[in-house]
């Protein structure tokens, strides 16, 4: 982590996002070569040995650059000291977290199979976050911090708002995407014979509810490193704390007191990065003397409106495609004695088998893509740069 934090801050990006594959073809690696001869030890092994080539890839890019590891701590240093005063309140909300798993783990304990559906649709829900919100964040920090150390608040704001409407642009229709496709996208990631019909509706409705704060859960990392760049970090972690809290208590109601299944506890998650997402811009925005002018609100009701339209087309598109859907609105033409015509099958698809899925997930989403994409463009969403430039490139 220090390697990795000394290449980002000089804005090397590329090794650090490619040495986490290294730790899981690591694990992966030796778990299929040694697991029939070692059983568990092997991917415990294969953690240590993935942990290694993690470090060892980044060292000589690292070392290129002028860092040399002193094998010393001297607290009379005012950086080490600096250091020690900014990582304190990080250490108190990584506590508290620890807390908060295992109120999790308590919580989702109490429903049957609970845990299983949370941690997939946890896992689900984490794939946007991860490639466009931590993506952004990591690659905004250097920037801001230069901004900020440099007092020029002005483009500290600008780069702050861009980061911010960027992270909406790609982050708010992913979470329309999972929450609609929730059926397919669960089935093709986890559907087996180990993970049935049930167990697959349950996921989905997990992933639905976490999908309700994904956008949220993408911009916390980001204003939490603004935070970072201006040299506060207790700011971002009393936030942390206190949304914690709400995240219990709400958990504690919709679980214990009202009884409802475990995609309540996602749904308390979901609430509570909202919370903390509205607190954090709010202080941040006191902080820095407000965001007149770079379009923060505009961006984000202008994507909230392409997400929704597209959400919406893909709802309806997977419900006309669906064919287990018409076979239950149309399950009365049995009882008369009468069956569907023949060139039913040439609209619709069976999603039973995995091919068709495949197919309708892909045609959904695609449409769904296009919608939104028309849509930006109708409403003029300046990130839509983003794919245009993408495009571009692929055709260059």
């Amino acid at each position: 982590y220090v390697v990795t934090a000394s290449l980002e801050s000089n804005q090397r990006f590329l090794l650090p996002a490619v040495a986490p594959l290294f730790y899981n073809l690591g694990i992966i690696g030796t778990t299929l070569l040694l697991a029939p001869q070692i059983g568990l030890y092997a991917p415990v092994l294969g953690a240590v040995l993935g942990s290694i080539l993690h470090l060892s890839i980044q060292l000589p890019l690292v070392f290129s650059l002028g860092f040399r590891p002193v094998f010393g701590l001297d607290f009379r240093d005012g950086a080490v000291r600096k250091m020690v005063k900014l990582a304190a309140p990080k250490v108190l909300e990584l506590s508290f977290l620890q807390v908060k798993r295992l109120t999790d783990l308590f919580f989702a304990s109490l429903v049957a199979g609970g845990l299983t559906y949370f941690k997939f649709g946890d896992s689900l829900a984490a794939l946007p976050v991860g490639l466009f919100g931590i993506s952004i964040a990591k690659a905004s920090l250097p920037q801001l911090a230069k901004q900020a150390a440099a007092q020029d608040m002005q483009s500290f704001k600008s780069t702050f708002a861009s980061s911010f409407k960027e992270i909406l642009f790609l982050v708010l229709p992913a979470g329309f995407f999972l929450a609609v496709l929730r059926i397919p996208v669960v089935r093709l990631a986890f559907g087996g014979r180990q993970f049935d019909w049930e167990d697959t509706v349950q996921t989905g409705y997990v992933l639905s509810a976490f999908a309700v704060g994904i956008f949220a859960y993408a911009l916390i990392l980001l204003l939490n490193r603004a935070f970072y760049a201006l040299q506060d970090t207790a700011t971002p972690v009393k936030i942390s704390i206190a949304s914690i809290f709400v995240n219990v208590c709400l958990a504690l109601l919709l679980i214990v007191g009202l009884g409802l299944p475990i995609w309540a506890l996602a749904l308390s998650y979901a609430i509570a990065a909202i919370v903390q997402i509205i607190l954090l811009l709010t202080f941040l925005r006191k902080k820095v003397g407000g965001f007149g002018g770079l379009g923060i609100g505009i961006s984000f009701f202008k994507t909230l409106f392409a997400s929704s339209v597209s959400g919406s087309v893909m709802f309806f598109l997977l419900k006309v495609l669906d064919r287990s859907v018409w076979d239950k609105k149309l399950s009365f033409l049995g009882s008369l004695g009468l069956g569907l015509p023949t060139t039913f099958d040439r609209f619709i698809l069976d999603t039973r088998y995995t091919t068709n899925l495949i197919y309708i997930t892909l045609v959904v989403a695609l449409v769904g893509l296009l919608v939104y994409i028309f849509f930006a463009w109708l409403l003029r969403v300046e990130e839509l740069k983003i794919i245009t430039r993408v495009l571009r490139r692929i055709g260059q």
